[in-house]
């Protein structure tokens, strides 16, 4: 946008002024002179009242530039740029215009937050998808069927945190609400893991209670999912328990646990802490999108945890969805 504004076009702005200052000289010349008023003083009083008049039009130019290159900074972001006018009108549009261009500045500035953490999923993603390709084409050439099988889950699993991250930030969430069993929803994330269970030798216990809700079972599989697939990574012997009761989930697992100073940022989007960057390769997603879906599903998540002792993960469902 251009800053420029010579004399002419501020002396243009004001020609009704202008016009209104001729008119009044005008009369004033007429009225003089027919009063015998010698024409040399008439003239010398008209040039020195023009040169008044040009002198504070020079005046009022030089604010009036001072203005236009002030709003013209507003309007390009600058920082610290002031504008205010004289004119209530002008003031008022002004007004209007700030909270326009806040407002844009607000969406801007989501929208530029949303595209980077897009793209550091997408990033993260792609790096952790390589791992198991590069497996499969190793055991591809042994032929080993449950370890394929491992490996493939995992491409599932990343495949699914990636259409989830995307369906979780699309205008168009696909959430669909209805009664949902419990008990189905969690025998079904262990049937998925079946295979890695028994290459860990892992054991898994169940205690589930009777409970439907209304929710989206898809997504609270995908939940269930996510904290599963986490008790697996870090479980290195022992067992993994599911119970479930009035209102709540509980898995508990025999893990390595995690850092009590790692507790609170569990859920912040990339987020590795101590367990993710020594024992395994973490992207620090899943925890994030499971808290993000489970706030959406009014599920409420508590994490207890001791190191070399294992890990507690409570969902707690909302009372208004219990049947």
């Amino acid at each position: 946008m251009s800053r420029r504004i010579s004399y002419g076009d501020y002396v243009k702005s004001r020609l009704s002024h202008l016009a209104v200052a001729l008119f009044i000289t005008a009369v004033f010349f007429l009225v003089l002179y027919s009063r015998n008023i010698e024409l040399s003083s008439i003239l010398y009083a008209m040039v020195v009242s023009f040169a008044l008049l040009f002198m504070s039009s020079l005046y009022s130019y030089s604010r009036y530039r001072a203005k236009y290159l002030n709003l013209m900074r507003f309007l390009e972001g600058e920082a610290g740029a002031e504008v205010e006018f004289s004119d209530y009108l002008c003031n008022l549009l002004l007004e209007g215009l700030k909270e326009q261009k806040n407002l844009s500045d607000n969406l801007i500035s989501e929208d530029r937050k949303r595209l980077e953490e897009v793209n550091k999923f997408y990033t993260l993603w792609a790096h952790q998808i390589k791992t198991p390709i590069a497996a499969l084409n190793l055991l591809l050439e042994d032929r080993d069927e449950r370890e394929l099988k491992i490996e493939v889950l995992k491409i599932e699993d990343y495949v699914n945190m990636l259409l989830a991250y995307y369906r979780h930030n699309s205008p168009m969430t696909d959430y669909s609400f209805s009664e949902v069993r419990v008990e189905d929803v969690v025998k079904s994330s262990v049937r998925k893991y079946a295979d890695l269970f028994i290459k860990n030798k892992i054991k898994i216990k169940t205690d589930l209670k009777e409970m439907v809700v209304i929710s989206d079972g898809k997504w609270l599989e995908f939940i269930i999912s996510q904290l599963l697939s986490n008790s697996l990574q870090y479980t290195k012997s022992g067992e993994i328990t599911i119970l479930s009761g009035d209102g709540y989930i509980l898995i508990k697992d025999t893990g390595i646990g995690i850092e009590k100073s790692d507790l609170p940022r569990i859920f912040e989007p990339g987020f590795t802490g101590y367990n993710g960057r020594i024992y395994t390769k973490s992207t620090g997603i899943g925890l994030s999108l499971v808290k993000s879906v489970a706030d959406n599903l009014k599920v409420g998540i508590e994490v207890d945890s001791r190191v070399g002792e294992g890990t507690e993960v409570k969902l707690l469902l909302d009372k208004d969805t219990l049947q």
